[in-house]
């Protein structure tokens, strides 16, 4: 007769887990993840095991050996279907996962997967230094995660070092790039004629200059509603609601300087006077239409080229821009952090080089701007003192 204890409902490194315990087996303790970190699946998923378990319908140790011999297909599909991949994450893996199946043999097991099948990837030839670090990243979240899943007992990634990559500047505006930008957009407009444009293109013009003053990413402008601005107090606000999350998952507020108060205002004139349209968009399209973020994107890249502008920049770059400015005026990386939304300080910490003088303004705060003289009673002092 075996000897059982209740399964208990664990969590570990955010994730939960189910921890079964049997004597006669090897180990005796056996830790399952339930693939997710929040509670009410988690609660689903341990009540379903556990009846299953205690039925004898379930062995969490043999089944964890037959589950060694998938396919790294069937783990990566597995993989996809967490519940916690945001949409954009889950885009992201897929493509990668996809052109990692590809470039291994048909059918190979996932715990047949080597160090060598890895870097032979990343390392292919014309592939840039950040696409292969990106590549890393995402194969090794993975591998890891397939590890503490019990499909392998150890990650080929422990034996792999991360490419090297320099410090990448992103790209960004300057004000007579966005100028030419905004003129191209315009001059365009100019020549379809005011029959089919209108209010020519005023809105491109507003969400651009809008996102340089806020920081705001292209899905945070295309999703604001007027219930987020306060003319009043002067701010605008990230708000996480059911058809909306921000990439952070954080709410933020941030004050609206002079040239986005100007663009609110503008389109605040335009609404009805009851104010009645609260949920509605702030931002739309040139037919009055819902704004898309893919239209925004597709139409920024056409007056990126009208503009002959540098090919790297797209719509994000207008983020890029914002942080890049805030850094050469001197403001504090921790205050750009906090206005851009990062939820770790290395994101913003990119922008650093752009303020060249920050070091000496802070060494001159420290010591000031005279010689340092040996004073025999007072010890060292400024030579100006």
């Amino acid at each position: 007769m075996r000897l059982l204890r209740e399964p208990r409902l664990r969590t570990r490194d955010g994730r939960y887990y189910i921890v079964f315990y049997n004597a006669h087996q090897s180990p005796a303790q056996k830790w399952v993840t339930l693939g997710t970190h929040i509670e009410s699946q988690a609660m689903d998923a341990y009540s379903s095991l556990r009846r299953e378990y205690l039925f004898g319908t379930y062995d969490p140790w043999t089944e964890h050996r037959r589950e060694q011999a998938l396919t790294v297909s069937e783990v990566a599909a597995r993989f996809l279907r967490r519940p916690e991949l945001r949409p954009n994450s889950k885009r992201s893996y897929r493509g990668v996962l996809d052109c990692f199946i590809q470039s291994l043999p048909a059918g190979i097991l996932l715990d047949a997967v080597g160090a060598e099948h890895i870097n032979k990837f990343i390392e292919q030839r014309n592939l840039a230094k950040s696409s292969r670090a990106s590549y890393y990243r995402q194969l090794r979240a993975f591998f890891n995660w397939a590890t503490e899943a019990g499909y392998l007992r150890t990650t080929p990634f422990s034996r792999m070092k991360a490419p090297r990559v320099g410090r990448l500047n992103p790209p960004f505006l300057s004000k007579e790039d966005l100028g030419r930008l905004l003129r191209a957009a315009e001059a365009d407009a100019q020549i379809k004629c005011a029959v089919s444009m209108p209010a020519g293109n005023r809105w491109f013009t507003d969400a651009v200059l809008f996102a340089v003053a806020t920081g705001f990413r292209l899905g945070e402008i295309v999703h604001l509603r007027w219930m987020d601005v306060s003319l009043e107090h002067g701010t605008v606000s990230v708000t996480n609601r059911g058809d909306f999350e921000s990439k952070s998952g954080h709410d933020r507020t941030i004050p609206l300087v002079a040239s986005a108060r100007e663009v609110i205002m503008r389109l605040d004139a335009q609404r009805a006077p009851d104010k009645s349209d609260a949920a509605d968009s702030v931002f739309r399209s040139a037919t009055g239409g819902r704004l898309s973020a893919g239209y925004l994107s597709e139409r920024f890249r056409f007056y990126r080229r009208l503009a002959k502008l540098d090919d790297r920049l797209h719509f994000h770059s207008l983020r890029h821009t914002t942080a890049s400015w805030l850094a050469m005026a001197g403001v504090p990386i921790q205050i750009i952090a906090e206005i851009l939304g990062h939820r770790s300080l290395k994101v913003t910490e990119g922008y650093a080089h752009l303020s060249p003088d920050s070091l000496y303004r802070e060494m001159l705060r420290a010591f000031g701007d005279a010689n340092l003289e040996i004073d025999g009673d007072a010890g060292v002092r400024n030579g100006a003192d």
